[in-house]
């Protein structure tokens, strides 16, 4: 589980303080909590990560980030989701997908995917092999999404992990 921002910059800082880097990690360590009580092994990683390399050994990789609350983030709401290139990432995406928004209650904002998540720098081969699924997932708007992300994070969290174990569960 990458926590977007760790160990990097703040990524978006809110008005009152809030930084997504934060609530990322908040939200990381409970899924990587959850899946740990589900049997699975997961590990917390950086968002640059030194462990990231083509040897990586994973089933899946995800990246949790949050968007902006800034400008127009201040008032939007809404996920969005990006996969790499690996066969199986669609899967992962199918999965995470639906029960996000369902568990949520979030819509897909697919009008706001970014370069920056259609060619996350972790999609790359020189960071993870080609044959490991990939998704970064942005949880929500800091601004019209900040109760659920901050004061339940819970609710994306355990949404993410449920995704995540839907996936598993469909590996041969």
């Amino acid at each position: 589980i990458i926590s977007g921002h760790k160990d990097n910059d703040s990524g978006a800082v809110c008005a009152d303080g809030t930084t997504e880097a934060a609530t990322n990690l908040r939200i990381s360590e409970q899924v990587i909590a959850l899946l740990q009580a589900q049997g699975i092994e997961a590990e917390l990683l950086s968002e640059n990560d030194p462990r990231l390399t083509p040897n990586y050994p994973a089933v899946a990789v995800i990246s949790i980030h949050a968007d902006s609350c800034q400008d127009a983030g201040a008032t939007l709401s809404g996920y969005k989701t990006a996969v790499s290139q690996a066969v199986t990432s669609p899967l992962l995406q199918q999965c995470i997908e639906p029960i996000y928004g369902e568990q949520t209650g979030l819509k897909y904002n697919v009008n706001t995917i970014t370069n920056d998540m259609t060619n996350y720098h972790a999609f790359s081969a020189d960071q993870l092999s080609t044959v490991v699924p990939a998704i970064i997932i942005e949880t929500g708007f800091l601004g019209g999404d900040k109760a659920l992300l901050v004061d339940h994070s819970e609710i994306p969290a355990q949404a993410i992990t449920d995704g995540i174990l839907c996936f598993v569960e469909q590996l041969p």
